[in-house]
C-alpha cells in the first residue's frame, strides 16, 4: 500500500467523537431512551461509578488519616439534626470519621472488587465453555458435572468456603495484606459457573454452523477457529451476563464483609459499613447503618434492572 492510500485509510477512519455519535444514534442507545425506568438505572449506574471513580478527590476527609479524625466527634448525627455539625454531612461513626467520606471509599472499594471478581470469573468461565464445546466428550462432560454439583450449593456459601480455606491455607500476615485478592477470588470461583455453562451452550450450536465447518475444512486450527470465529460471537452473552452478575458480586461481597470475613475494617467497604452500624442501629445512632444500606440498595437495584434490560434488549426472541 502506497503511503497516500495509507494516509486516505487513516483519513475514512471514524474518529472517538464520531463513534461516540454513532454509539448514542445506534438502536440498543434509541431501546434505552424509550425504557424510562432502565434509563434512570443507567444514570444511577453511571452516576454511583463516578462518584466511586472520584471519592478520593471529592470526599471531604481523608478517614483513614488519623490527623483528620477526632474521637470527640464519634456518633454524631447529620449535619441538619439537633447536634449535628455543618463539616459532618452524613454525621460520623463510632470512630469519629465523617460517614460521607467513608461511604464513597466504601462504595469505591465494594465496585472494585465486584468489577475484579466478575472480570476474573468471566475469563475462567468464558475459557472453560470454550473448550468444553468445542472438545465435547469426556471432558465436556466432566466439567458439565463439576458444574452441576457447584450449582447445588449457594453462590455465597462457596464463596465463603473459599475463603475459609484461603484464610487458613495461607499465614496470617499475608491474608491481611491479601484481603481483597482473596475475596475477589473467592467470588470468582463461586461465579464462573453461571459463564462455563452459558458459553458452552452457544459454542455448541456455534459449532454446528457452516462457517465453523468451512474453517475446519480449510485447515483452520482449532485455536484460531475458537478464538477469531466463535469467540466474537458468544461475547455477547458474556457481557450481559457480566452486568447481571455485578449486583450479585456487590451482595456477596457486602454479605461475607458484614460477617467478618471480607474486607478488613480498616478498608471498610460497603457491607463492613452495615455491619458497623448495625451494632449502634437500635442505640438511636440510626444513620450509622441507614445510609451505608440505601447506598448498598440503589447500587445492586439499578445494576440488576440495567442487566435484566439489556439482556432483554440483546435476545432476538423478544424483539
Amino acid at each position: 500500500m502506497s503511503s497516500l492510500d495509507a494516509s486516505a485509510a487513516r483519513k475514512s477512519r471514524p474518529g472517538p467523537a464520531a463513534l461516540v455519535v454513532a454509539f448514542l444514534r445506534s438502536e440498543i442507545m434509541q431501546d434505552l431512551r424509550r425504557d424510562k425506568l432502565a434509563m434512570i438505572a443507567a444514570i444511577v449506574t453511571l452516576a454511583l461509578v463516578l462518584i466511586a471513580l472520584l471519592a478520593p478527590l471529592i470526599a471531604p476527609f481523608d478517614p483513614y488519616d488519623l490527623r483528620q479524625v477526632d474521637l470527640l466527634d464519634s456518633m454524631l448525627p447529620p449535619a441538619w439534626a439537633e447536634g449535628g455539625q455543618a463539616k459532618y454531612l452524613l454525621g460520623t461513626d463510632d470512630q469519629g470519621r465523617d460517614l460521607l467520606s467513608t461511604l464513597l471509599l466504601g462504595l469505591r472499594l465494594s465496585l472494585v472488587v465486584a468489577l475484579a471478581s466478575v472480570t476474573l470469573s468471566m475469563a475462567v468461565g468464558v475459557s472453560i465453555g470454550l473448550i468444553a464445546g468445542f472438545l465435547r466428550g469426556p471432558l465436556d462432560a466432566i466439567v458439565m458435572r463439576i458444574a452441576d454439583i457447584q450449582l447445588s450449593f449457594p453462590a455465597l456459601l462457596i464463596a465463603f468456603l473459599a475463603d475459609g480455606i484461603a484464610r487458613a491455607a495461607l499465614p496470617h500476615h499475608v491474608v491481611a495484606e491479601m484481603s481483597v485478592v482473596v475475596i475477589v477470588c473467592s467470588i470468582a470461583l463461586a461465579g464462573w459457573v453461571q459463564y462455563a455453562r452459558t458459553i458452552r451452550g452457544v459454542t455448541l450450536v456455534e459449532c454446528d454452523k457452516d462457517y465453523v465447518q468451512a474453517a475446519r475444512l480449510s485447515g483452520t486450527s482449532t485455536l484460531k477457529i475458537a478464538l477469531k470465529h466463535v469467540l466474537p460471537n458468544v461475547a455477547g452473552p458474556s457481557l450481559v451476563l457480566a452486568t447481571v452478575q455485578i449486583a450479585t458480586a456487590i451482595v456477596t461481597e457486602s454479605t461475607l464483609s458484614y460477617l467478618g470475613v471480607g474486607v478488613p475494617a480498616t478498608e471498610p467497604s460497603l457491607g463492613t459499613l452495615v455491619r458497623i452500624g448495625n451494632d449502634y442501629l437500635f442505640s438511636g445512632s440510626w444513620w450509622v447503618a441507614v445510609f451505608p444500606g440505601l447506598t448498598l440498595v440503589a447500587i445492586v437495584f439499578a445494576t440488576n434492572l440495567l442487566g435484566d434490560w439489556l439482556r432483554d434488549a440483546t435476545n432476538p426472541r423478544l424483539g
